[in-house]
């Protein structure tokens, strides 16, 4: 292939660059060639040049221009190797090719062989010259129009390349003919749905159908296309690999001159996060709506200025008003008014500020920043009225300006109802603890009377007993009155036996006073060790466990003083050791024993008596239950004595088996009354 490059002389100085334009001449005469290029030399052309490539036959021409696709016209014959030859060429150039951009002139020596308006009629040719018209004149007026044209459809194409890329990246598109079958799919179709184009093309649409739209979606779809009408929605799809994805579809009709659609254009763009967000904004509304109407507390929202502007299925319920009833009204409606006056000169005194009443007693607090809390009564529309805990918030713009208010107010009237009957059965429940306390009293003052009887019988049988000696002694004249030294000796032995008696009446009256503080009423606490109070039990005790030779043996730690009501512990020691006692006497034990040990602030109490079934050991607590037969036990000393324990005292009871008895332990925090 010959090439030759012409340009003015001149323009060799030009500093401009200019285009250059490729022509390849195609024939098999050499002399047209030759002619060709020599009128070519004497062409000037201001704005670009020529280069000019020579071939001579139509096969030729197709080597060269299958690799080069960047000739700007090629100038053909139409006879070379066969009659038809360069037409031949032009079919090849334009169909085979694809290349609609070169710009074609046919010419030929024989132009009465072929009809000019035929070959340009079949042939997508440019134009049709002769070669006797090979002058200057008539080869610049072609090369000139063909180069504009070209220039003119490369910059198009530029154009078009560059909206293509444009709307490949952004622009799903597709083209079916009429019965929905893909004749066309650009790069992002192939991206987003996963198929190549050769999966694509001559495939239904239908491929891609989700399932998720009814047929009545797609049945309207064509009915506005069959109107020639753009059809525009939001298009679910499936991909290949079985996902969904949303798209914004656009599809435009091509209409036939029979006005029905000839074949279709869908220009699409994914959605599908947007689209996710959407349903998921509106699951999480419809979530919080849900909430909103059927938490189990009103909720009402109100405007800056105290209007309301919502409120929830529950707080309609709870004050039996409508929706059109309460909306636009002041909360002030179903709160009562003396109420709001009492709240505003609370507020007054709190914020010190004048607070007067209205909706501002509700929303003082808050708009200090903090959720006011407290309890109101809501008066319902049938004029019942409702306790309510009421909690009000703020709400603020991103400026901190409040633009609303929301009360959350839970009905607590069942619960202080409820509150009522609790406390009307602990104040029974006092009433009856104090019956068995004076019960358990007067049980262990029967007790208590009865060792002290055993108690005395002693003091009182030795004041016997010295009396009656003295008695004899006088009877029987057993001082001579009168000698000095008989005197002397009836005055040592009546002091010695007086100061007996006074002795053993000092024990009976500390019996007697140990008695009367064992039933004081003193509730007074005091700091004393557990030491004090165990030998003040054992005091009272010991006379009747020597009687029944239980032995007690004692073991006290460090002397710590704790702070209690003495005579209460007293009473529980005295209880614990009694039911000792009765225990040993009804088993008939044989060498029974108590050990009495101090721990800190425990004190621990255990005997040797066989222990407790543990089947009925977390029961001995519990009122009127008794170990004991039924005459010797009235089923209160634990009870009591765990109420003195864990209530006044604010420590612990507890009993449990160790070894071969039962153990009960007494621990004692700090108390103060």
């Amino acid at each position: 292939m010959d090439d030759f490059i012409f340009a003015d002389e001149d323009d060799k100085k030009s500093k401009a660059i200019k285009e250059v334009y490729k022509i390849l001449i195609v024939d098999d005469d050499e002399s047209v060639h030759t002619i060709t290029n020599t009128a070519l030399k004497t062409i000037h052309f201001e704005d670009f040049t020529i280069k000019a490539f020579s071939v001579y036959s139509a096969k030729e021409a197709k080597e060269v221009l299958a690799n080069n696709n960047d000739f700007a016209l090629a100038l053909v014959d139409v006879i070379m190797e066969t009659d038809e030859a360069g037409l031949e060429l032009v079919d090849f150039i334009r169909n085979v090719l694809k290349n609609d951009v070169i710009r074609l002139v046919i010419r030929t020596g024989q132009a009465h062989t072929f009809s000019a308006m035929e070959v340009i009629a079949r042939y997508d040719i440019n134009d049709f010259k002769e070669k006797t018209e090979l002058t200057v004149e008539s080869l610049f007026i072609t090369i000139r129009g063909a180069i504009r044209e070209y220039g003119q459809l490369i910059a198009l194409e530029h154009d078009l390349k560059e909206q293509r890329l444009a709307l490949d990246a952004h622009a799903i598109v597709a083209i079916t003919d009429v019965k929905g079958n893909i004749t066309f799919a650009n790069r992002k179709f192939q991206e987003v749905s996963g198929y190549s184009l050769d999966e694509l093309i001559g495939r239904n649409h239908r491929i891609l159908n989700s399932g998720e739209h009814p047929a009545s979606f797609w049945e309207e779809m064509f009915d506005v296309l069959a109107h020639g009408n753009t059809w525009r929605d939001l298009v679910c799809n499936r991909a290949k690999d079985g996902h969904l994805y949303w798209v914004d579809t656009s599809v435009i009709p091509f209409m036939g001159e029979d006005a029905k659609p000839q074949s279709y254009i869908a220009i699409r763009t994914e959605v599908t996060g947007q689209v996710k967000a959407k349903i998921a904004l509106k699951e999480s509304l419809d979530f919080q709506k849900a909430i909103f109407d059927n938490i189990g507390a009103s909720i009402i929202l109100t405007d800056a200025s105290g209007i309301i502007t919502s409120i929830n299925n529950t707080g309609l319920e709870m004050l039996g008003y409508s929706s059109d009833e309460l909306i636009g009204q002041s909360p002030e409606m179903f709160h009562k008014h003396d109420e709001i006056v009492k709240q505003a000169e609370l507020l007054s005194l709190e914020l010190n500020e004048q607070i007067e009443p209205g909706f501002r007693v509700f929303v003082a607090k808050s708009g200090h920043n903090v959720v006011d809390t407290g309890e109101w009564t809501h008066v319902r529309k049938d004029g019942r009225e409702l306790s309510v805990y009421v909690a009000i918030t703020a709400l603020r713009d991103d400026s901190d300006k409040i633009y609303a208010y929301m009360e959350i107010a839970s009905d607590i009237s069942m619960i202080k109802e409820a509150q009522r009957q609790v406390d009307s059965v602990k104040e029974e429940q006092k009433k009856q603890d104090k019956v068995m306390i004076q019960q358990s009293r007067l049980a262990q003052m029967g007790e208590m009377i009865s060792m002290i009887a055993h108690q005395w019988r002693q003091p009182l049988g030795a004041i016997a007993a010295t009396a009656l000696d003295l008695k004899f002694k006088i009877e029987l004249e057993s001082f001579d009155l009168q000698t000095q030294e008989g005197l002397d000796a009836m005055n040592h032995t009546f002091i010695e036996n007086l100061s007996k008696i006074e002795s053993f009446t000092n024990g009976l009256s500390s019996t007697i006073d140990d008695f009367r503080n064992f039933y004081s009423s003193n509730k007074k606490s005091v700091s004393v060790s557990f030491r004090t109070v165990v030998n003040r039990v054992l005091l009272i005790v010991q006379s009747s466990m020597e009687a029944q030779k239980i032995e007690i043996v004692e073991e006290y730690g460090d002397e710590l003083l704790l702070t209690m009501q003495d005579n209460e512990i007293l009473q529980v020691i005295l209880n614990i050791l009694k039911n000792s006692q009765d225990n040993f006497r009804e088993k008939f034990k044989f060498e029974p024993q108590i050990k009495i040990i101090t721990r800190g602030n425990s004190l621990l109490i255990f005997d040797n008596g066989g222990g407790i079934s543990e089947e009925i050991l977390d029961k001995i607590f519990d009122p009127y239950f008794s170990t004991k037969d039924e005459k010797n036990g009235t089923g209160l000393g634990l009870y009591m004595s765990k109420i003195i324990i864990e209530d006044h005292h604010k420590g612990k009871l507890s009993a449990y088996n160790l070894m071969d008895g039962v153990c009960f332990e007494i621990e004692l925090n700090e108390y103060k009354e």
